[in-house]
């Protein structure tokens, strides 16, 4: 079998709870009723940095509010856009919009 059918092979379904191998360096929350699939959030302990999709407001603000407790100074959203400064102020502010 070749290196990457071995990772597909290896490849399964998250749960909300972080994986036991991960949870030295990651926490994790499942973002609620995100559209077009579920969305889970890391906080990677060691960068301080979160990766993390926002769509739904309502069902996403127990989420947000779980997210805000990280002490993250980093984020990474969709794939590509990282914030470097202030970035928990920034996510903060953004994270505001569920609490209207």
């Amino acid at each position: 079998m070749t290196p990457r059918r071995w990772v597909i092979a290896m490849m399964r379904e998250l749960t909300p709870e972080v994986e036991l191998e991960w949870r030295a360096d990651l926490e994790q929350v499942f973002f609620a009723r995100i559209q077009l699939g579920n969305e889970a959030v890391w906080f990677h302990k060691t960068s301080r940095t979160i990766r993390l999709l926002v769509k739904d407001r309502q069902a996403a603000r127990a989420s947000a509010h779980k997210i805000l407790e990280w002490p993250f100074e980093r984020v990474v959203v969709a794939h590509d856009t990282i914030v470097e400064q202030d970035a928990h102020e920034a996510v903060e502010k953004a994270f505001a919009y569920f609490d209207k």
